[in-house]
Order: C-alpha cells, then structure tokens, then sequence
C-alpha cells in the first residue's frame, strides 16, 4: 500500500517529468487508497448475487408476513361477525320484549277504554238519580207548601176561633 509520503515523492517526479498539469491529472486517475480496495467486476457481481439473495429473502419474509396479516385480519373479522351476530341476537331478543311490552300496553289501554266507559255509565245514572232526587225534591217541597199552607190556614183558623171564643167568654162572663 501506498503511504502519503510515497505520493508526494510519486508527484513530484511527475511534475519534473510531464510538467504539474499533466502530473496533476495523473495523481487524481489513482485511488484514494491502495488498489485492493478497490471493486472488481468479480467483487461487483458477488455482490449483486448476495443482495439479490437478501431482497429475495426479505420478499419471502414480506410475503410470509403479509400471509399471516391476511390471516389474522380475516380471524379478527371472523371474530368481529361473530360479536356483530351476538349483538343483533341481543337486539331481535330486546325487539321481542319490547313488543310484548307493547302487547301488555294495548291490553291495558283496552282496560282503560273499558273503565272509563264503566265512568261514562256511573256518569249516566247518577245524572238520572241527580234528576229523580231534583223531581223528588220539587215535588216533596210544593207538597210541603200545600201542607204548610193548609196548616197555616188551620192555624190562623183556630186561633180566630179562640179569639171569637176568648172574646165570647170575656163578654158573658
């Protein structure tokens, strides 16, 4: 390998010999470091079989992999259809309480048709019993008037005679 001393003692004999142009081009044809560093075509190809091998490798794993995601995906919407399929079972079960509950409501709104026709009746009568007791009462008050009436007169009647009689006993006695 060649040190830095060897390329300084290298470029100026080339100066002396070729001139510093041309010596200037030649010192940048070599390379940096010694000539094993460097890639051959050999080195080029051995290379390009090993990235070729690690790109197939890293395909065969990306294949592997975007297999066992194609799995697990398909698991987990097996699993999700499965709780979707519990969750509209619970959902058709609350339907059908809630519609028996409904049933149960229409049963007891009938009830309250039934009662309150029951009211409308109870209503009825006691209008017809209110009018009875009113007719009742009207015709007990103008029977008690006549009475009232009839006693009055007995009364003035009799008091009239016991005045005539009183004034008929003060006179003759």
């Amino acid at each position: 390998m060649i040190s830095d001393a060897d390329r300084r003692h290298l470029h100026d004999k080339l100066v002396r010999t070729v001139g510093p142009k041309a010596a200037e081009d030649l010192m940048e044809l070599l390379p940096p470091a010694g000539w094993t560093d460097l890639a051959t075509r050999t080195d080029l190809a051995a290379f390009r079989t090993n990235m070729d091998s690690k790109f197939e490798s890293a395909q065969t794993n990306l294949d592997i992999a975007r297999t066992e995601l194609r799995m697990e995906m398909q698991d987990l919407r097996t699993a999700v259809d499965a709780r979707f399929s519990q969750i509209d079972g619970r959902f058709t079960e609350i339907d059908a309480h809630l519609t028996e509950i409904d049933a149960r409501f229409a049963g007891i709104d009938g009830r309250f048709v039934g009662i309150d026709g029951r009211f409308v009746g109870i209503n009825g009568h006691l209008d017809a019993l209110s009018s009875k007791i009113d007719g009742g009462l009207a015709e007990l008050g103008g029977k008690i008037e006549s009475t009232l009436a009839r006693q009055i007169v007995a009364n003035i009647a009799a008091m009239i005679a016991m005045v005539g009689l009183l004034i008929g006993l003060n006179a003759f006695g």
